[in-house]
């Protein structure tokens, strides 16, 4: 049985059961909540996660600095917020040339991929009432996104465009 006919399954229960007394009615109600919540915020983070690839993905692959500076940090409604490098600096795409750590052939791929499956991971976590914010700090992704040089331009302008109508679609199906 997948997670959609667990919670299909669970909210036809909670609407056929009879209960007793307005404590009853009230817990029940609040676990309808809860279920629509959960459904609703993994399908905002896969909506999220489908994003940030799409990013790293259609971004160009020079040295591989641009796409692993998208980075990820996330902010609870109290204002704490966490950065998934540590700082909002760049962080580790910094070492991607292979320099700092004395690799000579430049093996980004697999530094590429660890920053990937951390933000990732933070996205997947992200929990409703947090704001989630990716962002890259390299100085010139502005410039490639105009389509600068042999790049060429708009890698980010049409995800973040399917990103926001998919919103919108979720939004409007999740109208009860």
């Amino acid at each position: 049985m997948n997670k959609n006919t667990m919670t299909q399954s669970r909210l036809n229960f909670l609407n056929r059961r009879k209960v007793k007394d307005a404590r009853e009615l009230g817990a029940a109600l609040r676990e309808m909540l809860e279920v629509y919540a959960a459904e609703a915020q993994a399908e905002i983070n896969q909506a999220n996660l489908e994003l940030y690839d799409a990013l790293v993905e259609r971004c160009p692959k020079d040295s591989g600095r641009l796409a692993a500076g998208f980075q990820v940090s996330r902010s609870s409604a109290t204002g704490a917020s966490t950065n998934i490098l540590g700082d909002a600096s760049g962080g580790a795409s910094a070492n991607l040339s292979g320099e700092a750590s004395g690799d000579a052939s430049g093996n980004y791929h697999a530094a590429l991929a660890s920053i990937r499956a951390a933000n990732r991971a933070k996205i997947a976590a992200c929990k409703p009432g947090e704001c989630l914010c990716i962002y890259n700090n390299v100085e010139y992704l502005e410039e490639v996104e105009r389509g600068s040089g042999a790049a060429r331009g708009g890698f980010m302008a049409l995800p973040l465009r399917e990103h926001a109508l998919r919103l919108q679609r979720l939004a409007r199906s999740h109208r009860h």
